[in-house]
């Protein structure tokens, strides 16, 4: 019983960390403006899930995934928004959709 204690834990470990994409050379903190002035902060580590704030509120990440030099992510309460952040040179352009609409904006990584 105890030897399929550990293999259970074991394996819902591995399961959990094989969800966390790794970012590698996108890792950093990405910051900028939309053009109404709202500001972005996008924390993107090495590995693990981004962190997301609009306009000063910290902003719901439910997944991220990486193509190439492209990070999607779905945020928001139910995960319908979409950012879409394209690493290119010492910044990176930036996306926001959903139902109602969306905004673009350049960010500076720091």
């Amino acid at each position: 019983m105890r030897t399929l204690l550990i293999a259970s834990i074991i394996f819902l470990t591995a399961t959990a960390s094989s969800f966390a994409a790794e970012f590698g050379d996108l890792a950093g903190t990405y910051t900028g403006k939309t053009l109404k002035g709202n500001a972005i902060v996008i924390g993107v580590p090495k590995n693990g899930t981004p962190t997301y704030r609009f306009a000063g509120k910290s902003v719901r990440v439910s997944s991220a995934t990486l193509s190439g030099k492209t990070i999607s992510m779905n945020v928001g309460p139910s995960g319908l928004g979409r950012v879409v952040i394209t690493a290119s040179g010492k910044g990176a352009s930036y996306k926001y959709t959903d139902d109602k609409g969306g905004t673009s904006a350049t960010l500076s990584k720091q």
